[in-house]
């Protein structure tokens, strides 16, 4: 397995029935309507990707509790963020991977072939399945499609470890179960 110099847990998530809702949470729906300037879109990604701030996991964080106060200290960042990874939007078809720290049994409980969830976080995934590999128990493996309504980005440029092959998507983005290998530890 390939090593990387900055092992940390963007690229894994903790899940839930309570962390993957089916609707847009009150705190975020209300940000994402305050007008703010929008920094560029270096400044954010290079911001986001700054593993020495942490800034992702308060972020994420804050989005995942729906916390209105963080949200709204935040929302200039959020917005920038959002608006630079639409306006970088990759159409191209490809397949992105995400450690997810989960048992079977959750995954049983949780994840049926069919079932849909959002995830209300900014979701960074890599292209390279070695780097989600160390992130958990099972792996998602996320194809996505040439015109599936989903914005991300790549924004590997930006980043201290352009290695990552870092793909951002947007908070609450949908995805649909296709498949698990249960053997694997893969869900599609």
């Amino acid at each position: 397995m390939t090593t990387f110099r900055h092992n940390n847990e963007k690229f894994s998530c903790t899940t839930s029935r309570f962390l993957t809702p089916t609707f847009r949470r009150p705190g975020y729906r209300e940000i994402i309507k305050i007008n703010s300037l929008c920094d560029p879109e270096e400044i954010v990604c290079s911001k986001w990707s700054d593993e020495d701030e942490n800034y992702y996991q308060l972020i994420n964080t804050a989005l995942l509790d729906d916390n209105y106060e963080v949200l709204k200290k935040h929302a200039r960042f959020i917005n920038s963020l959002r608006m630079a990874i639409k306006n970088n939007h990759s159409n191209e078809i490809i397949i992105v991977y995400r450690g997810l720290s989960i048992d079977s049994k959750q995954v049983n409980e949780e994840y049926k072939i069919g079932s849909q969830f959002l995830w209300p976080t900014f979701t960074s995934t890599s292209r390279n399945k070695d780097v989600a590999d160390g992130f958990g128990d099972y792996i998602f493996e996320i194809h996505a499609a040439e015109h599936d309504w989903t914005y991300r980005s790549d924004i590997s440029k930006y980043s201290a470890c352009p290695e990552e092959e870092e793909v951002l998507f947007y908070p609450y983005s949908g995805f649909v179960v296709q498949n698990i290998i249960k053997d694997a530890k893969i869900i599609q």
